[in-house]
């Protein structure tokens, strides 16, 4: 996934804190606005956070969920859990998306005016988080991710 006009690559990569602002909006890093184009899926998160999409990396992860048949129930409930929750929403010109009400609650805690956000790339995708709960993940994360790098690399994911 080049990037022509920079020589780079066209990733999400790195994080930045936001705020909710009046109206439940938030602003997305211009990095991520100039990948994101007008349009964004905005969905729950697996991890007590929310995904954000491109649409055509939302279509590409939807695809293998939606040609399985509707009698699995791991299909029918990961459809539930990321379909079912998610909202096709338009940047403004300055790259902000009002956060929908069913969506306003992560980490067991509902959404604030003026509340803290980490907006975090994970390359294909965007993850929003409360800061709080996005500093506990990371340090869980330094605990265990030496294990976890041992554990993918068993897997043939390593170099």
């Amino acid at each position: 996934m080049a990037d022509k006009k920079k020589g780079g690559v066209k990733a999400f990569i790195g994080n930045y804190e936001v705020n909710v602002l009046s109206g439940f909006r938030i602003v997305f890093p211009a990095r991520f606005r100039n990948l994101l184009g007008s349009q964004i899926v905005l969905t729950k998160g697996i991890d007590s956070n929310l995904y954000v999409f491109e649409i055509s990396r939302w279509q590409t992860l939807i695809a293998p969920l939606t040609s399985r048949s509707m009698l699995n129930r791991n299909v029918r409930a990961m459809l539930r859990y990321l379909v079912a929750h998610a909202f096709l929403l338009d940047l403004d010109s300055q790259g902000r998306v009002v956060i929908p009400n069913s969506l306003r609650e992560l980490g067991n805690k509902t959404l604030e005016v003026g509340d803290k956000l980490v907006v975090a790339g994970l390359y294909n995708w965007i993850e929003i988080w409360r800061k709080d709960d996005w500093n506990n993940a990371m340090e869980r994360l330094k605990r265990d991710v030496v294990d976890i790098a041992d554990l993918l690399d068993n897997q043939g994911l390593g170099e």
